[in-house]
């Protein structure tokens, strides 16, 4: 018998035992481990940023026709802050650390307002990704990004999102702009929030955080855009703070010419 079965066996005695002596009857016992998984919301970068998510990444010469969105040979990375993992770049790559390990990499792009980044997660780490978002009310759901009949009644649509300074409760707010073109050469397609109940919608460490929103209906999840920061310029018939996001689709379809690859949010059909 092996130390790792001794200590089972030693464990599993005093909490025989300890259940005996207080009159348990009806107990099971089960042995083993956890391993955590990386999620949208968790801290990158010792603590400098959050972890948006994760999405597919398809090499441009897989697809059969551009239409196609079946994830053929492709890859997963992590959806995260440019202006936070700039500080870690190295021969033009930058590293993406959770914790103290390093999970992945990824050449970085020269469009600063573009503020995102696809990492490529090494493949030893793909099995620890969680590739649903977050539901307000805490679950996992499979997101999506919205068409445009979504953004035409976007305005004061309430969103949400999940940064590394939240454990229970995500932060919220109302879409003030939907469609904010931010910058020149090449401008970037933004969204402004402003705060709801005077709460901050995101704080120092959230950058990178996905803007979130729900359907109607309630049952669906979209991934609208990812944060920036707070917006420091004042904004037409709003006086009070708002805060700049990145739109996700947009984002994408820039990426798409920078990095000779499609990017796409994970489905139900994409289960590793």
């Amino acid at each position: 018998m092996d130390d790792t079965h001794l200590a089972y066996d030693r464990r599993k005695q005093t909490v025989t035992q300890i259940l005996n002596e207080l009159e348990i009857k009806d107990y099971q016992i089960h042995h083993g481990s956890y391993q955590t998984l990386n999620k949208p919301g968790d801290a990158i970068q010792n603590e400098q940023g959050t972890l948006g998510g994760f999405a597919k990444k398809i090499p441009k010469h897989v697809h059969e026709n551009k239409n196609d969105t079946k994830c053929k040979a492709s890859s997963i990375v992590a959806l995260v802050s440019r202006h936070v993992v700039i500080n870690s770049e190295t021969d033009e790559k930058i590293s993406l650390h959770l914790g103290d390990v390093k999970v992945g990499e990824a050449i970085i792009h020269q469009i600063e307002r573009l503020d995102i980044v696809p990492v490529d997660i090494f493949p030893e780490f793909v099995e620890d990704c969680q590739t649903e978002y977050i539901h307000y009310n805490g679950k996992t759901m499979y997101a999506h990004i919205p068409d445009e009949d979504f953004w035409k009644t976007s305005m004061n649509q309430f969103v949400f999102l999940w940064g590394q300074n939240l454990n229970s409760k995500p932060a919220a707010g109302y879409i003030q702009n939907p469609n904010f073109n931010y910058g020149d050469k090449p401008t970037v397609c933004t969204i402004l929030i402003r705060e709801r109940n005077r709460q901050p919608v995101s704080e120092p460490g959230d950058s990178g955080s996905i803007v979130c929103a729900l359907s109607r209906k309630q049952d669906k999840l979209y991934a609208l855009a990812m944060i920036m920061g707070r917006f420091k310029h004042s904004v037409d018939g709003y006086g009070g703070p708002c805060y700049i996001a990145l739109r996700l689709g947009e984002a994408f379809s820039m990426l798409e010419g920078l990095y000779s690859a499609s990017f796409k949010l994970c489905d139900e059909n994409d289960k590793k």
